[in-house]
Parts: C-alpha cells; sequence; structure tokens
C-alpha cells in the first residue's frame, strides 16, 4: 500500500529515502563494499527512485574521521552517474545518493551534532564549531540542516533540555527533526530516545511550521542501508534534477514538508553494538593521550 503523502500530485511519486547513512566505520569503507553493492543494497531495500544519504564525519577525540561520501565519489566514474554537484544519480538502478555531513558542535562544552544533506562536493563543513556557526556555515552553502537524534546523549536538545529559550532558538533555526534514528536502541547512547523526539515534535511543531521531520537508519554496515526510510514525494523522472540547486529545491521542500513522517521504523541492535565495539579502543586511547 502506498503512503499517502499530500505533496503527491501527478508529476511526483512517494519515495524512500535513508538520508543518513555512513555505510561503515572504517574510514576507507567503500574499499570494503566496492560502489556496485553499496548501489545495489541501496536500489533493493529503497526501490526505484530512492535516496542513499552518505555523510561524512569528524567526530571529537577523532575516534572517528570518516569522508564517506567523498570515498564514494572518488570511487564512481564507470557506473553512468550524473554528477549533480552535491548528488549523484545513478540512472541504470533510478537511485539519487546525496552528500551528507555530520558535524560535531559545542553546547555547554558538551558534545552533539548536527546533520547538513546537500553540501557541495570539495568542501566539508568545520568540526567542532558552535551551532551558531555552523547553521551560519551551512546556510552559506545551500544546506538542508537537521537535528539527527536529537534526545540522544548526542543530541542538540539533550544539552539543552531545561532551557526552552535555548531550544527555541535552535528549533527556529535548522529544517527537520530526525525522529527516528535506527541505532539509537542501546542504553546510555540512546535508547528511548526515539520515542521522546517523536512526542516531542509532535507536540510542538505547529509552532514550527517549516520544521519537517525524518527517519534515518544512521547506518554503519552495508546491511542497514534503508533499514530505516522515510517516505519523501519526489519527481517521477529526475532529469529535472539538473544541478545541486534542483537537488536542494526538491529534496529541501519535500523534508521541511514531512509533517507526519511515513516510512519505516526499524532498530539496528547489532548495527549499534558492531559500531559502538569498533570505535570504543579509539576513545579509550584518545582520551588516555588526553589525561
Amino acid at each position: 500500500m502506498k503512503p499517502h503523502l499530500h505533496l503527491v500530485g501527478r508529476d511526483m511519486r512517494p519515495v524512500r529515502a535513508d538520508l543518513h547513512t555512513h555505510i561503515g566505520t572504517a574510514k576507507e569503507i567503500v574499499c570494503k563494499y566496492g560502489v556496485e553493492r553499496i548501489l545495489d543494497q541501496a536500489h533493493e531495500t529503497l526501490g526505484e527512485g530512492g535516496i542513499l544519504g552518505i555523510a561524512n564525519f569528524r567526530g571529537q577525540y577523532q575516534t572517528q574521521d570518516h569522508l564517506h561520501f567523498d570515498n564514494f565519489f572518488g570511487a564512481c566514474g564507470s557506473f553512468g552517474e550524473v554528477d549533480l554537484g552535491n548528488a549523484i544519480y545513478f540512472s541504470d538502478r533510478d537511485i539519487l545518493v546525496v552528500k551528507g555531513e555530520e558535524v560535531v558542535v559545542f553546547e555547554n562544552k558538551r558534545e552533539a551534532h548536527l546533520l547538513f544533506l546537500g553540501t557541495s562536493y570539495g568542501t566539508n563543513m568545520t568540526p567542532e564549531s558552535t551551532f551558531e556557526l555552523a547553521v551560519e556555515e551551512g546556510r552559506r552553502k545551500g544546506a538542508i540542516i537537521g537535528l539527527d537524534h536529537p534526545f540522544a546523549r548526542m543530541g542538540l536538545i539533550y544539552q539543552v533540555t531545561h532551557d526552552d529559550e535555548r531550544i527555541e532558538e535552535i528549533l527556529s533555526a535548522v529544517d527537520f527533526l530526525e525522529v527516528h534514528n535506527g541505532e539509537m536502541c542501546i542504553p546510555f547512547l540512546g535508547l528511548g530516545s526515539n520515542q521522546d523526539t517523536q512526542a516531542y515534535y509532535d507536540y510542538h511543531k505547529e509552532k514550527y511550521p517549516n520544521l519537517g521531520a525524518i527517519i534515518s537508519s544512521d547506518g554503519h554496515s552495508l546491511e542497514e542501508i534503508g533499514s530505516s526510510y522515510t517516505f519523501l514525494p519526489m519527481p517521477m523522472d529526475y532529469s529535472c534534477l539538473t544541478d545541486s540547486e534542483a537537488v536542494l529545491k526538491y529534496l529541501g521542500s519535500a523534508i521541511r514538508n514531512s509533517r507526519i513522517p511515513d516510512g519505516r521504523r526499524r532498530s539496528s541492535y547489532r548495527g549499534a553494538f558492531m559500531h559502538g565495539l569498533a570505535i570504543l579502543p579509539k576513545l579509550r586511547k584518545k582520551l588516555t593521550e588526553r589525561s
């Protein structure tokens, strides 16, 4: 049964979008899977018209310094892709791969994350900045800006839960909340945070008419691609996506108007556990070096 999307008309279709993935935890993960396997997995789980967001990420203590979209883009070249400047369209599979960046900012001297979608190739956001400076930079670059896992331990709302004025400043400045993150399912990091985010969004969204909501996997493995996704209204034919501005126009509108997000919400218990195991030794090493 197709989802009900009020924006879908004769020239639009509902597509599955998993806009927050990292493909893996290692730096050069594309070498492990290869472009074709990643595309095959995206086509299998997201279907025709599917949108896959692959995010670069540089974390605190440099436990993760992963330019996964950049690596993916660098490995392309023989798959009949269309280069759009901030996204790659693979016409043979009808899959759109969008550049994302998960960025660390500091709020009250504690780490939180922002998710930027649709920034251009060859440039990356400044890591370990403040919320205001990161948003300002993102707007200059034309990005679609959101709060990923906002009520999890590394979420921005989690850091300012009791500061209503600060929350209003933050929500007024961004385009969407990630109301479901597939990896926020284990204790200490994010257990229960998806339910908190959805409830909070439902209660406050009327106050913020341009604030959309998305469902994402945050997958760090091939198998997690498309395990969670949002249905978004997008053009029937992606030939209208001729450059980065067109990508931002259509995708940004779809995300901001995703007010009752429909899709698939799954918890990636194995993915979250394996990701945690992979970064724990690096985190311990960096903390030891700083002490």
